[in-house]
């Protein structure tokens, strides 16, 4: 599991190494936008959500590196994921 400290709010990211369902926990009711991107940094998957849990599907991805892109208008992370 990887964890984040932004926006004043914990996220978490599992399982990491993921396999097919990737989880993007977050405390509070804050919008995020939320992205991955292959190694090349072309963009996959992009959702501004206000949810708690986004449930990412990446069944169809390649294995190798990912970045998780998540922000607001004043902070960004990126945290790197594995697929299998």
């Amino acid at each position: 599991m990887s964890h984040v400290e932004s926006f004043n709010v914990g996220v978490d990211i599992y399982p990491n190494p993921v396999n097919d369902l990737l989880y993007i926990d977050k405390e509070g009711n804050v919008e995020v936008s939320i992205k991955i991107n292959d190694g090349l940094g072309r963009n996959l998957f992009e959702i501004n959500s206000n949810e708690q849990t986004t449930e990412v599907d990446m069944s169809s991805y390649d294995s190798g590196g990912y970045f998780v892109l998540i922000g607001n208008k004043d902070v960004n992370s990126i945290v790197k994921v594995i697929k299998r």
